[in-house]
């Protein structure tokens, strides 16, 4: 675990290598699930009781605390685990070139996007309390940034952080 500013990343080896070890897992015998204890995870993540090791239950929690979604990337020859820990998280891990493109409205969007997993103009506009136009010129900068990715056409366009 590399604490680096307001996330944690988790990093484990592929392969040969020894991966890392949370000597907090503890073996949950109501469903058999293994469980990172609340004090281990509440050092991490601001979390305050016991958070299952799966992917799905880190992005439930993050969504029920209204943190931004956990991210995975694969950075040869480790697969990469970003926990953020609080909202204003992921803005102060961008380049700080793309922060000063961004502006203010366009911050407190990328904000909202970092708590969702997939969602459509409409959701952004309502989210940011702008016109549908002005939503969609923010969500075509943000693909322009590398940022996101578009999924469909029409009406039925959705946007995913990359």
């Amino acid at each position: 675990m590399i604490p680096v500013g307001p996330m944690v990343a988790v990093t484990n080896t592929i392969g040969d290598a020894p991966g890392i070890r949370i000597k907090s897992i503890k073996k949950n015998n109501k469903e058999g699930q293994e469980a990172i204890s609340g004090s281990q995870s509440g050092l991490l993540m601001g979390y305050q009781s016991i958070v299952k090791v799966r992917p799905w239950a880190l992005r439930d929690r993050a969504k029920e605390l209204g943190l931004p979604l956990p991210k995975y990337a694969w950075k040869a020859p480790y697969l990469v685990l970003t926990i953020y820990r609080s909202r204003e998280a992921p803005i102060r891990t961008l380049a700080p070139a793309t922060i000063e493109l961004l502006s203010e409205t366009e911050t407190k969007g990328w904000q909202w996007i970092m708590t969702k997993g997939r969602f459509n103009s409409n959701q952004y506009a309502n989210a940011v309390h702008v016109e549908g136009r002005t939503a969609r010129r923010h969500l075509n900068r943000f693909i322009k940034l590398g940022m996101l990715n578009k999924i469909g056409s029409g009406p039925s366009t959705e946007y995913q952080v990359i």
